[in-house]
C-alpha cells in the first residue's frame, strides 16, 4: 500500500485489485481487528487515489477453474475503531 501511494503521489495511476475466492462473501474490507495498520493504510490508499477493486470469483476445484462472477462494494471503514 504504501508503494501504491507512493505511485499517485508521484502523478501516477495506481490500483490495488482485490480476488475474493469465497461465495458467501457481499463485498471486500480491510480486517482491521486483525491488521489495524493495514486498515489504515488501505484507508489512506483510497484517499490517495488508488483505485480498490474487489473482485468477486467461483471456483470450480473439480474443473480446476476460476470465473470471474463479477466487482463487489468496497466497505473501507467496516470494522474499523477510529
Amino acid at each position: 500500500m504504501r508503494d501504491l501511494i507512493a505511485l499517485t503521489g508521484a502523478g501516477h495511476k495506481a490500483a490495488c485489485l482485490y480476488v475474493i475466492q469465497r461465495s458467501d462473501c457481499c463485498a471486500f474490507a480491510p480486517c482491521h481487528a486483525r491488521d489495524a495498520e493495514y486498515g489504515r493504510l488501505v484507508r489512506a490508499a483510497s484517499e490517495a487515489g488508488v483505485l480498490l477493486v474487489p473482485l468477486l470469483c467461483a471456483l470450480d476445484p473439480t474443473l480446476g477453474t476460476a470465473e470471474l462472477v463479477g466487482p463487489v462494494p468496497c466497505v473501507i471503514e467496516f470494522g474499523a475503531h477510529m
